[in-house]
C-alpha cells in the first residue's frame, strides 16, 4: 500500500514538474515571439494602413482645398492626379474630379491650362453621359471656358481639325446613342466648331 502511494506521489510530482517546465517554456516562447515578429508585424501593418489612409485623406483634402478656393491649383502632381481622375473607373471619384475641374477651369494658366484642355476633352469622349450631366451644372463662364478648352485641343492638333471634330463626335455618338439627342450635345458640338474656326483665323 505504501509502495502504491509512493508511486502515485512520484507520478504526481513528475507530472507537476513537466507541467511547470512546459509553462515556463511557453512563457519564454510567447515573450520572444511577442518581442520580435508579432510586434514588428503589427507595427508594420498599422504603419502601412495609416499611410494608405492618410494618402487618400490627403488627396481628398487637396481636392476640397481647390474646390473651396483655399488651395490655388498649380502644375503639380496632386493637381494632375485629380485631372487624371476624370477618367477613373469610379463615378464617385469622377464627380469629385469634375468639381476640382470646375473650380480650376477659370483660374488655371500655362502648363496647367494646357493639361486641363486635354483632360476635359478625353473625359467627354470616354464618359459622355457623365460629362453632359456635369456640364449642365456649370455656370455660363465655366461652360464657355470648357468649350474653349476642348476647342483648343482640336486647334492645337493640326490643320485637319474639321475631320477630327467630326470623328470625335461620331465616336461619342457611337458610345452613347442617347447623348446625341441631348440638347447640350448639339450645342457643344456647334460651339466647339465655331471656337476652333475663330482660333484658326
Amino acid at each position: 500500500m505504501l509502495y502504491v502511494i509512493n508511486m502515485s506521489t512520484l507520478k504526481f510530482v513528475v507530472f507537476l514538474s513537466l507541467l511547470t517546465s512546459c509553462a515556463e517554456t511557453g512563457k519564454n516562447d510567447v515573450r520572444t515571439t511577442s518581442d520580435s515578429s508579432i510586434n514588428i508585424k503589427a507595427d508594420a501593418s498599422a504603419s502601412s494602413r495609416i499611410q494608405v489612409d492618410s494618402s487618400k485623406l490627403a488627396a481628398m483634402q487637396f481636392a476640397e482645398g481647390i474646390i473651396s478656393g483655399q488651395i490655388h491649383p498649380s502644375d503639380n502632381d496632386q493637381t494632375f492626379a485629380w485631372l487624371d481622375s476624370l477618367q477613373s473607373d469610379s463615378k464617385r471619384t469622377r464627380d469629385v474630379a469634375f468639381n476640382v475641374y470646375r473650380a480650376m477651369c477659370l483660374k488655371s494658366d500655362g502648363a496647367l491650362s494646357e493639361a486641363i484642355c486635354g483632360h476635359v476633352k478625353s473625359y467627354f469622349k470616354v464618359y459622355p453621359s457623365d460629362f453632359l450631366d456635369n456640364y449642365t451644372t456649370l455656370d455660363e463662364k465655366q461652360r464657355l471656358q470648357t468649350i474653349e478648352n476642348i476647342a483648343f485641343e482640336f486647334y492645337a492638333s493640326g490643320t485637319d481639325y474639321k475631320n477630327d471634330i467630326a470623328d470625335y463626335f461620331t465616336a461619342i455618338k457611337n458610345k452613347c446613342e442617347i447623348c446625341y439627342s441631348n440638347t447640350s450635345f448639339k450645342e457643344i458640338k456647334s460651339s466647339i466648331e465655331k471656337q476652333v474656326s475663330k482660333m484658326d483665323n
